[in-house]
């Protein structure tokens, strides 16, 4: 068992895309579907279209979905903040060490946009003064994060757990790759697809020329939806499982 924590990036947001193309293979209906008739998605409206089947082939065809699949193994799914799944993984250290039948062999920890542990920008620019708010977002959020993340990386080996970090965006991969809080290849996983590698999702679709978010699949249908796609989840999986079979 293993457990996957992450943002909407993790969660698969809207993956279930890809059994609508299934669905609808004619592009015409598969465009009247998403948009209902009109020119755009409708971000709500779609979730009124949305059944059990597909969601579950959502959580199936996530990277960790089907990285349980590959390895034959459940895994428990938990969401949040940078701050939250680091406080969830120290909860699910008691958690677990209080019920050995369910013991976890590894986290897979995914890094989302640092701003979030501050609140909504609306929320931000109330109760911050510009500076102290960049400060934050630029230097003592990072920082404390970076270090939690070292921290958490050796408690997990003392406890005989593996620990995997990979990022949607570039900063946080970065400061965690300089070096400045110790050497995090041991655990950071990289994105590798075709003997090249990438810190990040963000470093993946800036750097290759690979269609890797729904928008870019399904834009022709009126779909605006930024979130990785099927093809980016399989590079994960891959780039994921390597990285748990080398340690």
């Amino acid at each position: 068992m293993f457990v996957s924590l992450g943002c909407s990036f993790s969660l698969g947001e809207r993956l279930f895309y890809h059994r609508w193309k299934e669905l609808y293979n004619d592009s015409e209906s598969l465009k009247d579907f998403y948009t209902d008739g009109g020119d755009d998605v409708d971000s709500e409206a779609i979730w009124y279209k949305t059944t059990t089947k597909d969601l579950a082939y959502q959580s199936e065809h996530t990277a960790c979905g089907l990285l349980a699949k590959k390895l034959g193994c459940e895994y428990i799914l938990q969401g949040g903040t940078n701050k939250v799944n680091l406080i969830h993984i120290e909860d699910m250290f008691k958690v677990h060490d209080a019920n050995p039948s369910r013991k976890i062999d590894f986290f897979v920890l995914q890094l989302t946009e640092v701003s979030r542990d501050l609140g909504t920008i609306k929320e931000i620019e109330q109760q911050f003064e510009k500076e102290e708010a960049l400060n934050l977002l630029n230097n003592t959020i990072p920082v404390d994060t970076c270090k939690k993340i070292f921290h958490l990386n050796q408690v997990c080996k003392d406890k005989g757990i593996g620990f995997y970090v990979w990022s949607w965006q570039n900063e946080l991969a970065y400061r965690l790759l300089s070096g400045e809080f110790g050497d995090a290849e041991d655990f950071f996983v990289k994105i590798e697809y075709e003997g090249k590698e990438y810190f990040s999702f963000n470093d993946m679709v800036a750097k290759s020329k690979l269609d890797l978010a729904l928008n870019r699949v399904f834009g022709k249908y009126g779909a605006t939806d930024g979130h990785p796609n099927l093809l980016f989840n399989e590079i994960l999986c891959d780039s994921l499982f390597k990285k748990i079979r080398s340690k």
